[in-house]
This record gives structure tokens, C-alpha cells and sequence, in this order.
């Protein structure tokens, strides 16, 4: 246990240097061999704070099952004394002549709350019995639930899932990986409203910024100084639920938003499953997927591209070529080359494990995959960007930039809901360790183990002495009252 101690403590003191180096040191540093060895830039995510986290767990893991059968004993297991001489070191203990002192024994154990257990031998009647035994096992399953705990840690840090979808109403959007889909069904931002600081939009969609609100009248500051001016409006004449883009496409105005609330439908192939209204505070729940309001995007529209044309060059020869997006190959001629486009995104990102989507529906960032064939079978592929010369993926023995494409405008949208989907592989682990260590906690300080022996012999004269014993791990004298009030009601029968 004590190993345990000093790597809680090691890892620690790591994890706190690694986060006051990523603070306090130039980002000029982020960039070093050394920072990236070892991690710094994301210290809980690192090699060697995961590396920690194994060890601890193995010694955990070998506590566990070196105390484990020691405390399971301790708590059912009940030891009878057979020696009266051994009473007199107990913290309490009473020696009784009296008649049928087997039953009267027992009587006092059982009003003391004890389990009993009963043996003769060599013309003795011993009674052993326990109370409370349960707090033996608290160690036991607070070392697992941190174990738990721990390896749950570990897996969330390794098998973490984390991207972004956006879609405007009408869409449907989805990952393979998933298993299902989800349909924008509506998307809607909910506004403050009139009060103070709010940007507010005057009849005749004069837009200022409410400076003070006295009844059903706000005071309004209309333009910037020295020009600015009051003016003194009725709040039914203000509204807050304006487009809060400028005509620059910026949001000055998103001050103004309370919230926002998605409503999806869950699809399953073609088949709706449910619908469900995801808030800021009310995530979708699917298949361990986690689905949050993270935020919105303004949007111009929804950008459908069919055809691409790839600029291409190569052996000393380039040309422009024609090519459908998902079609059979197109050809080069020369080198023995084809070429087939089978992705593209109009808004090119990666999610946390680099896997393309489109962010948006507009043309952002437009990005084809360009894949070249060589005798029927496909020698590289890469993705080839509208607005660079650069290009993502394998070498390949043509060069190629988008050099046009062909869009089809579709629907129109005003905005676009942001959603965050995260999977954690051990989340149910770390709730089951939170659950064990806390159950091992109350067992721990709320149960308090007692134990009593008894013996009983018998005498000539038709009595028994009776000589009992008995020890409370917490709160002794609480339960030195009730053990001297019994012990007092049988010497006075």
C-alpha cells in the first residue's frame, strides 16, 4: 500500500510540473523534441502518466488480492475462546453466577445485537458473536472502486471519441462508425429578452444598445459617439430576435442569445426511431454516443459539387480533366494512368481521429479525393485542395489541384446547429468504481464491527458461572453503556 502511496504522489507531482510547464514556458517551447516526447502539451493523455496509471493499478490490483481473504474472514468468520483467563484482557468483560446461564447468555448477546454461534466442548458451552462485520469488507471494496476507477481512466484516455457534426435543418447527418443517422428536424436559437446592455432592433430596423429600462420603456443609445444618441421607446417596439449576423458575415450581436435547442430524429437505415430535443444541458444519449449543443453556424446556403475538374501534370505532359464525382475512372493519356474522384467534401476538417467530414455545406474549404489506377489497381491516393497547391496523402506520379468545379445551389439556411458527439469506452467502468468505492466508504464509517465470546460452566449447586466479553472497534463507550446496562439487569434476576 504504501508503493501505491508514493506513485499517487509521484503522479501528482508529474502532472502538476507538466501543467506549470505548459503555462509558465514560451510557446516557442510547445515545438521542442523534448516537449513533444514526453507530452507536455497534454500531460493526462501522455505515455508516461498512462504508464503511472498501470502501475498503480497493478499494485492496487495486488493489495486486493493479498487482503482481500484476510478481511472476508474477519468479517463472517466467528472465533470462539475457550479459555475464560483471556476474558479478563478484553476491554470488557463480567463474570455471572446464575441459573440456565446458556440461555440467559444468549439472551444478552442477542439484545447487544450480536450474530451468535454456538459450540460445546469438554462440558463448556461457548458462544461466539459478531456485529457490524460488514465494515471489514469497506477496505476491501474501496481499493477495487479506485482500482475501477483508475482502469476506467485509462480506457477513457485511450479509447476517447470526439468530433463535431453541423447541419442545417433538412439535413441528415452521420459517421459510419456510428450505426445510425440524424435528421435536423429544426433548430432554433431562443432570445432575452428587452433589458439592459441587450442590443435591441427599433421600428425601421435602427439597431442600439438598451442603456436602461424604467416600466414598459427602455431607453436606447442608437449610433457611436460623438454621434450617438437617445431615444426613449416603447420595450412592445423592441426586439432582440434579429439576424445577428453584419452584412460582413461577423456576429456582433450574439450577445442576444439565451440559448439554442436542436430537435433530431434517430434513423436506423430509412427508419425513424425517435425524436428527441437536444439543449446546452439535455444531451442525446445512442449506443454509448453523446450528442451536446455546442454551438451554431451562420450559413449561406448548401452548396451540392457534381463534377470536378483536376489540373494535371506529369511525364512533361498536363491537361485539364473532366471528372464525375463517384464515377468509373476517367483516363490519362499518358503513363497508362486513370483517374477516379470518389469523395468530396465542400468544407474539409478532420475530427480528433483524422477522419475527413464536412464541416459545412458551404464551399469553405473544398477538398477532392483524387485516386490513381495503374493497370486496374489503385498506386496512391491523396486529397487535393481548391484553394492550395498542397495536397494530403501518398505520393503519387501525377500532380493535381482543383482548377474548377460544378456546383448546383440548393435550399437556403440561416443557420446551422453545432453538435459535439463524444464516446468514452470506459465511462461504465468509472461509474461502477465511483458506486463500489463509495459502497466501500459507508461500510467503512457507518458500520461499526463488534464482537462477544461467552463461556458457560456448569456447577454443583445447579448454577453456572458465566463469563463474558466483548469488543466495539468505534465508539466504545457508547457501547460500554448499553454492555454494563445488560450485564446490570441480569445481576439483579
Amino acid at each position: 500500500m504504501k508503493f501505491a502511496v508514493w506513485i499517487l504522489v509521484l503522479a501528482a507531482a508529474l502532472s502538476l510540473l507538466a501543467l506549470l510547464a505548459g503555462e509558465l514556458l514560451p510557446k516557442s517551447t510547445n515545438e521542442t523534441l523534448l516537449f513533444n516526447i514526453f507530452g507536455l502539451s497534454d500531460p493526462f493523455r501522455s505515455w508516461w502518466f498512462r504508464l503511472m496509471l498501470g502501475i498503480l493499478s497493478l499494485s492496487l490490483t495486488v493489495c486486493i488480492i493479498e487482503r482481500a481473504p484476510i478481511l472476508f474472514r474477519q468479517a463472517f468468520a466467528r472465533t470462539f475462546r475457550e479459555d475464560p483467563i483471556t476474558f479478563g484482557m478484553m476491554p470488557l468483560n463480567a463474570k455471572l453466577v446464575v441459573r440456565d446461564g446458556e440461555v440467559k447468555a444468549n439472551q444478552l448477546l442477542r439484545k447487544l445485537g450480536f450474530s451468535i454461534a454456538r459450540k460445546e466442548s469438554n462440558g463448556k458451552v461457548m458462544f461466539a458473536g459478531t456485529s457490524g462485520g460488514l465494515s471489514r469488507l469497506g477496505p476491501v471494496l474501496s481499493h477495487l472502486g479506485m482500482l475501477l476507477l483508475i482502469v476506467g481512466g485509462l480506457a477513457v484516455s485511450l479509447t476517447t471519441y470526439k468530433m463535431q457534426v453541423v447541419g442545417a435543418p433538412g439535413q441528415i447527418v452521420g459517421q459510419p462508425e456510428w450505426g445510425f443517422r440524424l435528421k435536423i428536424d429544426d433548430f432554433r436559437i431562443i432570445y432575452y429578452p428587452v433589458g439592459l446592455n441587450l442590443w435591441v432592433e427599433a421600428p425601421g430596423g435602427r439597431r442600439g444598445r438598451v442603456e436602461l429600462v424604467k416600466g414598459d420603456s427602455a431607453k436606447v443609445i442608437f449610433g457611436a459617439p460623438p454621434n450617438a444618441r437617445s431615444l426613449w421607446l416603447k420595450t412592445a417596439e423592441l426586439s432582440t430576435d434579429f439576424d445577428i449576423t453584419d452584412e460582413h458575415g461577423s456576429m456582433p450581436f450574439q450577445g442576444n442569445i439565451k440559448s439554442y435547442v436542436s430537435t433530431v430524429t434517430v434513423l436506423e437505415g430509412d427508419r425513424e426511431l425517435y425524436q428527441k430535443k437536444i439543449e446546452v444541458n439535455s444531451p442525446l444519449r445512442e449506443r454509448g454516443y453523446r450528442f451536446y449543443q455546442s454551438s451554431f453556424q451562420s450559413i449561406g446556403g448548401q452548396a451540392s459539387v457534381d463534377t470536378v475538374v483536376l489540373h494535371c501534370e506529369g511525364e512533361g505532359n498536363h491537361l485539364d480533366l473532366r471528372v464525375k464525382i463517384g464515377a468509373s475512372l476517367v483516363p490519362l493519356p499518358w503513363g497508362g494512368y486513370s483517374v477516379a474522384v470518389p469523395q468530396f467534401f465542400n468544407d474539409f476538417k478532420m475530427d480528433g481521429n483524422f477522419k475527413p467530414f464536412s464541416a459545412t455545406e458551404e464551399l469553405n474549404n473544398p477538398a477532392a479525393r483524387v485516386e490513381v489506377y495503374q493497370a486496374g489497381a489503385m498506386i496512391g491516393a491523396s486529397w487535393v485542395f481548391a484553394r492550395s497547391d498542397a495536397h494530403m496523402g501518398s505520393n503519387l506520379p501525377v500532380a493535381f489541384s482543383l482548377s474548377d468545379i460544378t456546383v448546383a445551389r440548393g435550399t437556403q439556411g440561416r443557420y446551422a446547429t453545432v453538435l459535439e458527439v463524444t464516446k468514452e469506452g470506459g465511462r461504465p467502468i468509472v461509474w461502477a468504481g465511483f458506486i463500489i468505492m463509495t459502497l466501500g466508504l459507508m461500510l467503512t464509517y457507518m458500520l461499526n464491527q463488534r464482537q462477544a465470546w461467552a463461556i458457560v460452566l456448569r456447577r454443583e449447586d445447579g448454577q453456572d458461572d458465566v463469563y463474558l466479553a466483548a469488543i466495539s472497534q468505534r465508539d466504545p463507550e457508547h457501547f460500554r453503556g448499553n454492555w454494563e446496562e445488560q450485564i446490570a439487569g441480569l445481576r439483579q434476576r
